[in-house]
């Protein structure tokens, strides 16, 4: 028998969290150059260099994608920082997903109020125009998985996940 196999890449856009370390890359910069200036050299040096480290660290997380890969009907998610480092996120197999609700739907708002636990998971661009293309795979572990499926993957997920779709 041969798989099915979509993939697809959505790239996310930076949340309020993320600015965060950025921010405070920039403000230890400012503060360790004013040290350096005007109190004592060395200090000032030791607290950019702190700074440029949080940098290093901070700057790959602004730069995220997500990479779906649906076969047959299990899905997995991983996340792709600065386009150089790839790390799995979550594996979704189709006999644990109880439904599949379009995240705007009126059915999922419903599922909302009657499934007071579920988990929420984004695994999205976090764009709002892009929130009809938004997807919640509820699990039977009570965990919401949502992710933004493009034509190709909406397609196999009406294929392969029939049972499921509210």
């Amino acid at each position: 028998m041969n798989d099915n196999y979509v993939e697809q890449i959505v790239a996310s856009k930076p949340r309020g969290a993320q600015f965060v370390p950025v921010a405070l890359t920039f403000l230890l910069f400012a503060i360790g150059v004013f040290v350096m200036l005007f109190i004592w050299p060395a200090l000032g040096l030791m607290v950019m260099v702190g700074g440029g480290i949080l940098g290093a660290w901070a700057f790959p997380g602004m730069h995220v994608e997500y990479e779906y890969i649906f076969t047959n009907n299990d899905l997995d998610i991983a996340m792709i920082k600065n386009k150089a480092s790839r790390k799995e996120c979550i594996r979704v197999p189709g006999e644990d997903v109880v439904r599949v609700l379009k995240y705007t739907d009126p059915k999922f708002q419903n599922e909302l109020e009657v499934n007071k636990k579920l988990k929420f998971k984004y695994y999205t661009s976090f764009d709002d125009s892009a929130k009809d293309n938004w997807y919640a795979f509820i699990t039977n572990s009570d965990n919401a998985v949502i992710v933004e499926l493009n034509e190709k993957s909406k397609a196999h997920v009406m294929q392969f996940f029939k049972k499921q779709l509210g």
